[in-house]
């Protein structure tokens, strides 16, 4: 559950909006910042914040996320609604572009959905991965990310998946406490492996 400290949050955007952000109107800036089962996701409304594609890019993207310490943002999510489908540009925290990111869908699919720019019982919405079917239909919000593509065995007990974002998958013996995995170490490790990536030709991570 995403509960952070109000008045530390709105301090943080106090503060974005004196320091002000290269190439954009900081005080027009329309976000709202969601939780996606388990990822912190800002979601930016392009329109309403008077942006355009030529603004949207790295150095944005790593400066919004970087702006809030209230919360920690994993990414940041650009809504595009100039076009005829709703339209989702994804980064991570770093500033990666990566194709799509299942839970900042949800959470892009929830703010459109309560913004009127979708139907609710079911829709569309572009990727950098391509149309993806959405609903918001009973509040209930439900995404499909399409097949998994590029399937393959790394070893025994790991696979890869490329689902519009790189996916290895590492199964645990019957044994062995997922509690006591340290997730942030062990995953980092995997996701920075530079032989790993480069061998799943995803040398993005």
């Amino acid at each position: 559950m995403l509960s952070p400290d109000g008045h530390a949050l709105h301090s943080d955007y106090d503060s974005l909006r004196r320091r002000g952000v290269p190439g954009i109107d900081a005080e027009r800036l329309a976000f709202s910042i969601m939780h996606g089962n388990g990822n912190v996701i800002l979601v930016v409304d392009e329109s309403l914040s008077g942006l355009s594609g030529p603004e949207i890019g790295s150095d944005l993207a790593r400066d919004l996320c970087e702006s809030f310490q209230a919360v920690r943002v994993d990414g940041i999510a650009f809504v595009r609604t100039a076009t005829e489908v709703v339209h989702m540009t994804y980064f991570d925290r770093d500033g990666t572009n990566a194709s799509m990111c299942g839970n900042a869908l949800r959470c892009v699919t929830r703010y459109s959905a309560e913004q009127g720019y979708l139907l609710t019982d079911e829709d569309m919405i572009t990727t950098d991965d391509g149309p993806k079917w959405v609903s918001a239909a009973g509040g209930r919000i439900r995404v499909c990310l399409g097949p998994g593509r590029e399937f393959q065995r790394v070893a025994d007990d790991r696979y890869f998946v490329f689902t519009g974002v790189a996916h290895l998958v590492v199964l645990l013996d019957d044994g062995r406490d997922l509690e006591a995995v340290d997730v942030t170490t062990e995953g980092a490790a995997l996701r920075y492996d530079d032989l790993l990536c480069r061998r799943l030709n995803h040398p993005e991570g």
